[in-house]
This record gives C-alpha cells, sequence and structure tokens, in this order.
C-alpha cells in the first residue's frame, strides 16, 4: 500500500480494479503493476496493480 493523498487515490482504483477482474481460482492471469515493495522474509513482492488482462478480459 502507498500513502498520502495520491497513494490513497492509486490504491483506491487498485483496489476497484482488483474486485471486478472477476478472476477465479485456475485462472491464468497477468498482472502489470507498479510500485512494488518487498520485505524479506516475504517471498513474493507487494505489487499495486496498473492492469489486470485474462482470458475474459481487462
Amino acid at each position: 500500500m502507498l500513502f498520502g493523498e495520491y497513494s490513497k487515490n492509486i490504491n483506491s482504483q487498485a483496489v476497484k480494479m482488483i474486485q471486478t477482474a472477476n478472476v477465479k481460482t485456475g485462472d491464468s492471469v497477468e498482472v502489470y503493476g507498479v510500485f512494488s515493495a518487498w520485505d524479506i522474509p516475504q517471498t513474493l513482492p507487494e505489487i499495486t496493480p496498473a492492469k489486470i488482462i485474462h482470458a475474459g478480459g481487462q
């Protein structure tokens, strides 16, 4: 998550995008992200999605 007013708007847009993506378990998706964070020992980086693409569309 990002912080500040600008970041709050980016996070809000990302949450809406994730909620409307209609991705189901087993779907293949491509996520284009920005503003990553990687906290050790976390195995996967955290990204704020900028675009989500899957077989059902964008």
